[in-house]
């Protein structure tokens, strides 16, 4: 692998912010809450590489064959666990920061080591060889390593009106906003497409289908905060071009966990909100250089 594409496998801009934030969750969302967002990343990237020309099984379990291969890559896994409830940050990134190096692709990254380990880290809060407060720290680790690899699933799309899709957080029952500000913006021009009262599923497809390049999701509260939290975690992987930018009212204690999860702007009023479309256009138009 050339050393210029190395520099581009992990963005550790973006790594670094959510590996700081994730544990942070706990006093706004539950750790069992933390764990089920990894559970919803992986779910999303075996969805996004099921339609791989070759036929490798998409079970999240290492591909090998013979007893001794099947022995090294248990070994590894531990490590890679290990290595992810560890005092050292960012030891979990080492690891896949040598795989990659080797030459070996993102899916099998994703399925056949990052997807096993939250199995087995799993499996060790069960057996009782791990606390929950570390398996909701190393599943974070692992969220953390996903979202810097995010960006080499991004494919260049270059759309000529400024557009953009709005909806409500599944479960929402306050619309009456993110209605009003997609009626203003259309007054200033924008194209954009409102989607509202979807279940979590119907309205992560419907987004994936429409391949918005801006996503502004409207959060009434901190009641809203662990299907806000999914619904991000969902949006970073079935549309990893698209920038996320969150709009409500009561944003000011929960910003930096809301874009540690993959948001790119957060907006309490509609001037800032209108403000940050515009940065955010700014920067889905320009072209995108290939990973």
């Amino acid at each position: 692998m050339h050393a210029g594409h190395q520099q581009q496998v992990l963005a550790h801009q973006i790594y670094e912010p959510a590996r700081d934030e994730n544990p942070a969750f706990g006093p706004r969302i539950s750790p069992a809450q933390v764990s089920s967002l990894a559970a919803e990343a992986l779910s999303r990237i075996a969805a996004r590489t099921s339609d791989r020309d070759d036929d490798r099984p998409l079970t999240g379990q290492p591909i090998v064959g013979d007893a001794p291969a099947r022995q090294l890559m248990d070994v590894r896994i531990d490590e890679l666990c290990q290595a992810l409830l560890s005092p050292n940050q960012d030891a979990g990134l080492a690891i896949i920061t040598t795989l990659r190096a080797t030459g070996l692709d993102v899916e099998s990254v994703y399925l056949e080591y990052l997807s096993v380990a939250a199995d087995r880290l799993g499996d060790w809060w069960n057996d009782g060889r791990a606390s929950f407060a570390q398996v909701t720290i190393g599943t974070s680790r692992i969220y953390a390593i996903m979202r810097s690899m995010d960006h080499l699933f991004a494919t260049p799309i270059r759309v000529p009106q400024k557009s953009a899709l709005f909806a409500a957080v599944p479960g929402e029952t306050h619309t009456l906003g993110v209605g009003m500000a997609a009626d203003l913006l259309r007054r200033s021009g924008w194209d954009i497409t409102l989607r509202v009262g979807l279940s979590h599923d119907e309205l992560v497809e419907s987004i994936r289908l429409s391949e918005p390049r801006i996503i502004g999701l409207s959060s009434g509260g901190a009641h809203s905060a662990p299907a806000l939290a999914r619904l991000v975690v969902a949006l970073r992987h079935s549309n990893p071009s698209a920038c996320i930018m969150i709009g409500g009212t009561d944003l000011r204690t929960s910003s930096k966990v809301v874009i540690a999860m993959g948001a790119d702007a957060v907006a309490a009023d509609f001037l800032t909100a209108r403000a940050e479309m515009e940065r955010l256009w700014n920067k889905v138009s320009q072209p995108l250089a290939a990973p």
